[in-house]
């Protein structure tokens, strides 16, 4: 009688053995934290900080004093307005004439007359690309008024970069035309029967510009 009590014992205690190993094995095979992200061998478990998206921006909205310096424009101030993708500019800057009157033996001139003089410039324009967050380029097309060379039109390239909080940084490649530009220079000054030539102008003025404008 011991003797099938021992053997019973014994077949108990081998068949219960599978039982705790897989139960071991099971509790090991813990399934992996649903906020762990798998990326070959290296797990994520998400305490790295993502870095920020900056948005890429177009559309601005804000009125600016403006600056502006240019071969096309003058050297003055005005003011911008933003609404959207477009901007009204108007500026009144000094925009003055440089001539050489005459010429000398050697090809140079005799004199150099300045035509000291004032433009008015206004400008829509239009924005179509961002290439960063704080950048944005465009077009632009308006009136111009000279007050020797009279009634003119300009268009150009224009690009702006925020430098600070309130300061954005205006570059533009600018063309004015002037239809009478030649007439009203010579007339100027006193149409002399001696050869000259305008430094810059009088029909077609262009060049870069620079400035700055301060949004409110």
């Amino acid at each position: 009688m011991k003797r099938w009590v021992l053997v019973l014992t014994s077949a108990a205690a081998f068949a219960g053995l599978p039982r705790a190993a897989s139960a071991q094995v099971a509790g090991d095979l813990r399934p992996p934290d649903v906020n762990r992200h798998y990326a070959g061998n290296v797990v994520d478990d998400g305490s790295t900080a993502a870095e920020p998206v900056h948005e890429k921006v177009i559309s601005r909205y804000d009125v600016s004093p403006l600056l502006v310096a240019g071969f096309a424009e003058g050297v003055g101030g005005g003011l911008q307005l933003d609404a959207s993708i477009f901007a009204l500019r108007g500026s009144f800057t000094y925009m003055p004439l440089i001539a050489g009157v005459g010429e000398d033996s050697e090809g140079n001139a005799e004199s150099v007359e300045a035509l000291h003089s004032y433009q008015a410039n206004a400008d829509l324009l239009m924005f179509f690309w961002a290439p960063s967050a704080a950048s944005r380029i465009g077009v632009s097309g308006g009136y111009r008024y000279h007050d020797v060379l009279s009634h003119g039109i300009g268009w150009g390239l224009q690009a702006e970069v925020d430098v600070a909080k309130h300061a954005t940084l205006v570059l533009s490649l600018s063309t004015s035309f002037f239809p009478e530009g030649n007439t009203q220079a010579l007339e100027a000054l006193g149409n002399p029967d001696e050869k000259v030539e305008f430094l810059q102008g009088p029909t077609f003025m262009s060049g870069l510009g620079i400035g700055m404008r301060l949004p409110i």
